[in-house]
């Protein structure tokens, strides 16, 4: 027995959905009624692109043998040589090491987009089953107003009765106040006519819709699953990789200790400081880019400037620690959908009424023409950004790293808390806790923000980027000394991370919410 959503039982018809259209057109036609054809289209919104990928481990390095050593070390040529040779493999397995991250990255991304969308998908579903329980409602409070009619009709051969009091009628008077009367009752009847058409019209068209949008959940649910297999397939070959990095980056340091007459621990530290080095040049390289991206930015007239919206915040100095003066006044802190609702809105099924006088039901909307998947182009830093609100930075680094020092705090894909997060989920929440709303992805926490700024001018508070040229897979709270806080992977989890050891896929815009 099906149930209303007031949790009563459905009324017993033995009419579907499409018989009710055809009866009630042809009971149309006796009085020259005109149907109304529905139209409804199933949810729109373009799903998270998920394709199945192969994930595989790059070859080993072939290590050096203990002939070649020994043979290098009367050489000092030799040993250089062979000492170069180890340094180079060392700096390519660090390179792989890090593109497994940036992999797994965003195939985390993509499965928590996907989650995110099969709720939106399975909302939107109880949503039309609700209202097409509440047009099936609406039919049966006017399907007996509509078997009467039909009745009267078939009773009198289609003749209204009162057409023939009106012919029998013998004086002017009597005769004009029966023709007021008989027009009004054909208005009643053709309106009550319109009204079961659009009746049954009406729970038609939301019986469609709810298997349209049984289908898009369908569709949310497996492109889920895929994007669950590929992230978690990711996330285990990034697990193995470490293991066997750890392994490797021992075996060569030996060899190096031996080359270079060290020990392990003196070469280990030797090797550290030179990665470092290298990726303090290539974040070094990275601010220089977004200064110049800024500059550039700069040179159109103001009045194209003010034009475009976005810009960048002027040069000032870093906060090194999270601001305590008071917020402004904050923006209300009501989540707002984590996604644009469908293009096509469900059409509104009316109320069961309550009196004989029935109201016209709303028809659904016209189907719209097929959505387009918008390209994504990060815009440029403009010019004249305020600088960050220290009350509403702090407040958001506050929170982040309030959940990142709770070692019950856990990385969880599509996570929004208040434990487990995934990396927007925090942003999100950390920017709500200090009264900003944020959109629910890092996609759209870059686009929509209302200022982008350069990494050149990053402040406590700013909201840093990675992924590719257009398309972002993973953001971060940016807390001062070149240092994020984020909700990094399931391995991780909740952790600060200086960002020049993230530098690959390290997007030269931030964008800045606290102001």
């Amino acid at each position: 027995m099906r149930l209303l959503p007031s949790g009563r039982p459905a009324p017993h018809r033995s009419t579907t959905p499409a018989r009710a259209v055809a009866l009630f057109s042809a009971t149309a036609l006796l009085v020259c009624v005109p149907a109304l054809a529905p139209a409804v289209a199933a949810p729109a919104g373009q799903l998270p692109q998920v394709t199945s990928v192969r994930i595989t481990l790059p070859a080993a390095p072939s290590l050096p043998s203990g002939d070649e050593i020994d043979d290098a070390k009367g050489d000092a040529a030799a040993t250089q040589a062979l000492v170069d040779r180890i340094e180079e493999q060392l700096k390519t397995a660090s390179g792989n090491l890090a593109n497994a991250q940036f992999d797994s990255m965003r195939l985390q991304n993509t499965y928590s987009e996907s989650l995110l969308k099969q709720q939106e998908r399975t909302a939107e579903l109880e949503d039309a089953k609700a209202k097409s329980s509440q047009a099936a409602e609406y039919f049966d409070s006017v399907k007996n107003q509509v078997g009467q009619l039909a009745g009267e009709l078939y009773r009198n051969g289609g003749v209204n009765p009162a057409l023939s009091a009106l012919l029998d009628s013998k004086n002017s008077g009597d005769v004009l106040y029966k023709a007021s009367t008989l027009d009004a009752l054909t208005a009643n009847r053709s309106q009550t006519l319109t009204e079961s058409q659009q009746a049954a019209q009406l729970w038609a068209a939301w019986e469609l819709y709810v298997t349209q949008a049984e289908e898009a959940a369908k569709d949310a649910a497996v492109a889920a699953e895929a994007a669950e297999t590929d992230a978690k397939a990711a996330s285990a070959a990034q697990e193995q990789l470490v293991i066997r990095y750890e392994e490797q980056r021992q075996a060569l340091l030996v060899h190096l200790a031996e080359l270079r007459g060290t020990s392990t621990s003196e070469e280990d530290a030797r090797i550290a400081a030179l990665e470092k080095a290298e990726q303090d040049r290539q974040l070094q390289a990275l601010v220089e880019q977004s200064a110049q991206e800024a500059a550039a930015a700069q040179r159109p007239s103001s009045s194209n400037s003010s034009a475009q919206g976005s810009t960048v915040a002027p040069a000032s100095d870093e906060i090194t620690a999270p601001p305590t003066s008071s917020p402004s006044t904050p923006r209300p802190s009501t989540p707002r959908p984590s996604t644009p609702r469908p293009s096509t809105p469900a059409p509104s099924a009316p109320s069961t009424p309550t009196t004989p006088t029935t109201p016209r039901p709303t028809p659904p909307p016209a189907q719209p023409e097929p959505e387009q998947e918008p390209e994504v182009v990060t815009p440029p830093p403009v010019v004249n950004a305020p600088a960050a609100n220290g009350g509403i930075a702090g407040a958001a680094i506050s929170f982040a790293m309030a959940k990142e020092a709770n070692k019950k705090s856990f990385y969880a894909w599509g996570g929004n808390g208040p434990l487990g997060y995934d990396c927007s989920g925090l942003t999100q929440a950390a920017f709500s806790n200090a009264g900003r709303y944020l959109p629910r992805v890092a996609q759209a926490q870059l686009d929509q923000a209302p200022y982008k700024v350069p990494l050149s001018q990053l402040q406590p508070g700013d909201l840093v980027f990675w992924g590719e040229p257009n398309a972002i897979w993973h953001v971060a709270i940016y807390i001062g000394n070149w240092q994020v806080v984020h909700a990094l992977n399931p391995e991780v989890g909740l952790t600060v991370t200086n960002i020049s050891h993230m530098y690959g896929k390290l997007h030269t815009v931030g964008a800045r919410w606290a102001v």
